[in-house]
């Protein structure tokens, strides 16, 4: 279940950054992304976060489980940034294919 909550925050912070023109311009340099699509982008990277703080919130309390959630975003944004840096080709292929990256990259 931890695995779980830190893949939905992974996703849900891989969501954000498409979300930013130059992270979206590196998955689809031939497509733009449209103020509409940015906003799905950040309710959708919201919608994989939430579970992850229900999942955090049910294996331990409220106030503990929080603080872990909070771990797991930072441990995510974390993950999420070395992606970029050091395996482009990774953040690539999981925003393409991974992410229903040709929904994304039509709006």
């Amino acid at each position: 279940m931890i695995g779980l909550a830190v893949f939905l925050c992974f996703i849900g912070f891989t969501l954000f950054s498409m979300a930013n023109k130059k992270h979206f311009d590196l998955a689809f340099p031939e497509q733009s992304l449209s103020t509409t699509g940015k906003w799905v982008l950040h309710v959708v990277g919201w919608a994989f976060l939430v579970p992850a703080l229900l999942i955090c919130v049910q294996l331990w309390d409220t106030e503990i489980g929080a603080t872990v959630w909070v771990g797991m975003l930072q441990l995510a944004s974390l993950l999420v940034s070395a992606c970029l840096t050091y395996l482009p080709s990774v953040y690539l292929n999981l925003c393409r294919y991974g992410l229903l990256g040709q929904f994304w990259s039509r709006r």
